[in-house]
């Protein structure tokens, strides 16, 4: 999968701006790019991408889920997030659960836990690992197996959206026949730019 961006603003999608990329950022590592309970707003970029922005260290005390998407401070707040309050951050990566997606019957990790263990755990969420760890064969690669971290478990058939085309007119087949997308996987990552009106979100080749 892509890597996974979130910019967080100290204030209305302007003033200081800390990138952050797939991973855990406790206080510590996360004091290191943002101000401490300063944050405002935030930019979240990548297919199927989300960020969790925490009230305390650790990872504690209220939070918020962000996926893909622009948050200005009026949709900040919306989502549950508290203004200047910010002290942790986690951002996660994978592939957007798809629609139709089923877990693998009978699927579970190396301690008895299945797919749904994971995303009540908060270890998944939305197609998202949210710990690196997850990631691993020695937890049997819960992300290839369970909707809720990314994997394709029992799929339906992607079927692209009927009349999506971009702003030039040019539909799915265009964006393949390009070389832009193919496999299920954005080649060019400008083509994620809602100028090109979300080729990622509409077409089976670029991750849909």
């Amino acid at each position: 999968a892509r890597a996974c961006h979130a910019t967080v603003y100290g204030d209305d999608l302007a003033g200081w701006q800390a990138a952050f990329t797939d991973g855990d950022y406790d206080f510590d590592k996360y004091v290191q790019q943002a101000v401490d309970n300063e944050a405002t707003s935030i930019v979240v970029e990548g297919n199927g991408c989300v960020a969790i922005v925490y009230e305390h260290k650790e990872f504690k005390g209220w939070k918020a889920v962000f996926p893909e998407g622009r948050y200005g401070m009026r949709e900040f707040l919306e989502r549950g997030a508290k203004d200047d309050a910010v002290s942790s951050l986690r951002v996660g990566y994978g592939q957007t659960k798809s629609a139709g997606c089923k877990d693998e019957p009978g699927w579970i990790d190396p301690y008895g836990h299945g797919c749904k263990v994971y995303e009540k755990d908060k270890h998944c969420a939305g197609g998202n690992t949210l710990h690196n760890w997850v990631r691993s064969a020695d937890f049997n690669n819960p992300h290839l197996h369970c909707c809720a971290c990314g994997g394709h478990g029992v799929a339906a058939k992607c079927v692209d959206t009927p009349g999506w085309h971009d702003q030039y007119g040019h539909g799915c087949d265009v964006y393949v026949k390009d070389g832009h997308c193919g496999s299920g996987k954005v080649l060019h990552d400008w083509i994620t730019q809602p100028e090109f009106v979300y080729p990622h979100r509409n077409c089976c080749a670029c991750g849909k």
